[in-house]
């Protein structure tokens, strides 16, 4: 390319010197020797109007070479320039797939992390129910063997007790020694029968409310019959079938026996009135129609009424007393699932 340059610029040098020359040779009229030379003239001019169209093709040829160069150049450049590019792209996409699979792992480490505590929360909650559900076990277990050591070890030495006191009952004349006899008869019937309440209270997981008006019906028949008392029943109601709790099955039980003794030792009376009904509650009322009491709730002689308000308390219930007209108490007792 730079040869051909200069061949170029020699040629139009030599062009240029040959014309100066031509032209110095003219006459100062130029008709004259447009006259005297004309065909001589004539293939100078044809000589150089194709040395012009070849200096013209010549330039144009350069020109069309320095193009040439230029775009080679531009194409080298432009193609530096997307090879820096795709480099560019290339590690930029290298860095965000980095980032992307880096942020995917630190997505599946919470993950995992949170679903590790999840099952540890899971898994100590079902330990903690299930060493609830031990802890009842156990103590089912434990009030059955106690149930069975009181009705084998008490209940056989109170039956032999019981058995021995009407032996020597029905052979003691002496009045005096018979009164003995007749009382200590009648505390070992007591005792047995405390005994199997006790037993029932403990020994009764599957007790429903229907079930424990029956019990309590049967305690006050027994009883009223054996100290001497009419009793008059009236029990009605649409009673709830979910099992009782120990403690909803004993503390009534224990009221009601309370309520009877009280009237039987205390009352002077010879009627009893039970009523037992169900609204939203257990509402349990005795009635009797003795002597009454006339004093203040929080001022009443003895333990055994104090002790009574206190167990139905303890399991959401109210106690209710009005000694004007004999003694009439009232329970109320929530006996639902969620109760107290």
């Amino acid at each position: 390319m730079p040869l051909r340059n200069a061949i170029l610029l020699l040629l139009c040098a030599w062009g240029a010197v040959s014309l100066h020359a031509q032209w110095n040779s003219f006459d100062s009229d130029p008709l004259d020797h447009a006259m005297r030379s004309r065909p001589d003239d004539a293939n100078e001019l044809i000589r150089y109007d194709q040395l012009d169209r070849w200096l013209t093709l010549s330039m144009e040829g350069a020109a069309l070479n320095d193009s040439i160069a230029d775009a080679a150049r531009l194409r080298s450049e432009l193609f530096e320039y997307r090879t820096a590019l795709e480099s560019v792209r290339t590690r930029r996409n290298r860095l965000f797939a980095i980032g992307a699979m880096a942020f995917l792992l630190a997505l599946a480490a919470v993950h995992f992390l949170l679903n590790a505590r999840r099952r540890e929360r899971e898994l100590a909650r079902h330990q903690l129910l299930r060493n609830e559900q031990q802890h009842v076990i156990d103590e089912l277990r434990m009030r059955e063997q106690i149930s069975e050591d009181l009705h084998e070890e008490l209940g056989a030495g109170l039956s032999a007790l019981k058995l021995y006191s009407d032996m020597d009952l029905a052979e003691e004349v002496d009045p005096r020694r018979r009164q003995l006899l007749q009382s200590r008869s009648a505390m070992a019937d007591e005792l047995v029968a405390s005994l199997r309440q006790i037993i029932w209270t403990m020994n009764s997981p599957n007790t429903n409310v229907e079930q424990l008006v029956n019990y309590l019906v049967d305690h006050a028949h027994l009883y009223c019959a054996q100290h001497g008392l009419r009793l008059v029943i009236h029990v009605q109601g649409d009673w709830p079938t979910h099992v009782l709790r120990p403690e909803q099955r004993r503390n009534p039980f224990l009221a009601v026996k309370e309520i009877l003794a009280n009237t039987a030792k205390h009352a002077l009376a010879d009627r009893v009135e039970l009523r037992i009904t169900w609204e939203n509650a257990l509402v349990i009322s005795l009635h009797d129609n003795g002597k009454g009491l006339i004093a203040h709730q929080d001022r009443l002689p003895g333990n055994g009424l104090r002790t009574l308000k206190r167990r139905i308390a303890a399991i959401g219930g109210t106690v209710d007393m009005n000694g004007t007209d004999g003694m009439r108490i009232l329970l109320r007792i929530p006996m639902g699932a969620d109760a107290p």
